[in-house]
């Protein structure tokens, strides 16, 4: 019985543990690029990489921005965790197997404040922070003036008896890491769609770029869904496909829903993304303001 059990955990082993790659000197220098450009990234040896892990529709090739430095790029090329990890949720608890949806985003996260909604300020904070850039997240609030990194350190947040939030200049802290991320948190909990949506401009659907959101809502603005758009491929007749991403309501794992039954192929069109959203009565696409402006200094 004991050489059963330990046969099925070989295999199980075997069969579930991410492969490493051959360490070739052309992987080692695309590993190091990855762990330079999203130092989060906590898989030792292997990339796990949207070009890899999905195949293409025929005669479809993946559209890389031009710019290696820029926002678009940085989303285009995120890392995704191996096909075998679920959907947890801020609790530690199982939200979807990894059945059910096509993979898991390589972002970390805890607690509550990972919500769908904030999840574009935890993805911009950290590009930022990655790019040396800490001062550049700038996002409005539910309520209130618009949140920065530099209101924070040299001010304390309250809220008056409207809900609106401003900063009193009473309070100087330091300018660390710890303390960036504390302001990344907050943020995030004090977002929702119609402010997300306000700290950007509207893009028309024929100019969508990686990073850009789709995001739908009910006429109060309050409930609503939020995709973040992770890749694009594209064909010689003109004809584009998208790779998106969304969390939960309740804190959960950045994923790729499954859209069909092959988890290796999670591409959909704009028609499709828009009819998972239909029930809502306003969408459009956004694009991130402080990123355009960070682009072009």
């Amino acid at each position: 019985m004991k050489l059963k059990i330990t046969l099925f955990l070989i295999l199980i082993f075997t069969v579930f543990s991410p492969l490493k790659a051959e360490q070739t000197d052309e992987f080692k220098k695309l590993f190091e690029s990855y762990t330079t450009r999203y130092n989060f990234y906590s898989i030792p040896d292997t990339l796990y990489r949207i070009q890899t892990e999905f195949t293409l529709p025929k005669n479809f090739s993946h559209v890389d921005p031009p710019d290696t430095t820029s926002y678009s790029f940085w989303i285009s090329n995120f890392p995704i965790w191996h096909q075998y990890k679920p959907v947890g949720n801020w609790k530690g608890k199982k939200y979807l197997t990894y059945e059910e949806v096509s993979r898991v985003v390589h972002l970390p996260w805890t607690g509550p404040s990972f919500k769908d909604v904030a999840i574009p300020i935890r993805l911009y904070g950290e590009f930022f922070f990655q790019i040396h850039n800490r001062f550049a997240l700038k996002i409005y609030p539910k309520k209130g003036e618009i949140l920065s990194y530099e209101k924070w350190l040299n001010g304390s947040p309250v809220y008056n008896h409207r809900g609106e939030l401003f900063f009193n200049d009473d309070l100087q802290k330091e300018d660390t890491e710890k303390e960036y991320y504390k302001f990344l948190i907050f943020s995030m909990q004090n977002v929702n769609y119609q402010s997300i949506a306000k700290s950007c401009d509207s893009v028309a659907s024929t100019d969508v770029q990686a990073g850009d959101m789709y995001i739908a809502t009910d006429s109060t603005g309050k409930k609503g869904q939020l995709f973040i758009i992770l890749h694009l491929i594209a064909n010689q007749d003109g004809a584009t496909m998208y790779l998106v991403a969304n969390g939960c309501p309740d804190a959960c794992d950045f994923h790729i829903q499954k859209f069909n039954e092959d988890r290796d192929n999670p591409w959909i069109t704009i028609e499709q993304l828009l009819e998972r959203t239909k029930e809502f009565d306003v969408a459009n696409f956004y694009r991130y303001k402080s990123i355009e402006n960070n682009n072009n200094e």
